[in-house]
């Protein structure tokens, strides 16, 4: 059976239009939520998948300020993850999300 490369490989993710427009969107409906609220977004945690760039970690964390951050990947590269992390703050782990999501407690926010 052929391995396929792993997607960071065939596409750098920081040129995908669509995908930085959906960034930017999030984060100006963040701030704007932020105000509205008088909340403080920085206080809540960020869970994405990094791949190996996290670009979406150094918006988050430049625009929101937001420090705990935790990045998900299943790929044998760990070394790399942790490596390319922008930031210290940044907890990698190895792990699917639905393993992560089953053994994590997550907090609802309740208005």
């Amino acid at each position: 059976m052929k391995k396929s490369k792993p997607s960071f490989e065939n596409i750098n993710y920081m040129f995908r239009p669509k995908k930085q427009i959906e960034r930017k969107i999030f984060i100006e409906l963040f701030q704007k939520i932020q105000h509205a609220l008088n909340t403080n977004i920085s206080e809540y945690q960020y869970i994405g998948l990094g791949s190996i760039y996290y670009y979406d970690f150094i918006l988050f964390h430049k625009y929101l300020n937001i420090k705990d951050m935790v990045s998900l990947d299943d790929k044998d590269y760990p070394n790399r993850f942790e490596f390319n992390k922008p930031f210290d703050f940044i907890t990698f782990k190895q792990m699917l999300t639905t393993e992560f999501l089953s053994n994590n407690e997550l907090v609802s926010c309740q208005a």
